[in-house]
């Protein structure tokens, strides 16, 4: 009954899936132990970089496809975290919102021209 959370994967790397469930409740529930914000998104960074690296090293899946999916979706959560960390640190600016709306408006762009990346890798 749960062999669709292993099927996906190389032989050699069935643990892969507990270990991105790990990952997971890490960038969630783990930041929440830490109680200031700007360590909570260097944490959430380093996690982050090192797992779409090792994802992009070790191309666990079967499918080349899904090997270059993940690591583009790892992309997206790097460029979201970034992001997040240049808000964080612009809230002191006198011009806050502007720059908000400017980091918004670049993610924005990003996550569409990575999303189109994800739809031309698979044709």
């Amino acid at each position: 009954y749960i062999a669709f959370l292993f099927r996906p994967y190389q032989p050699k790397y069935w643990y892969l899936p507990v270990v991105d469930i790990m990952r997971r409740l890490m960038l969630t529930s783990g930041l929440l132990v830490i109680s200031d914000p700007i360590i909570q998104l260097l944490v959430a960074l380093v996690v982050s970089v090192t797992f779409m690296v090792t994802f992009r090293e070790w191309k666990p899946f079967f499918e080349v496809q899904t090997d270059a999916l993940a690591y583009i979706c790892g992309w997206q959560i790097v460029l979201c975290v970034i992001s997040l960390i240049f808000m964080t640190l612009i809230q002191d600016h006198q011009s806050t919102h502007e720059l908000q709306i400017t980091i918004s408006t670049i993610m924005i762009v990003a996550n569409i021209a990575i999303m189109f990346a994800v739809v031309q890798s698979f044709w």
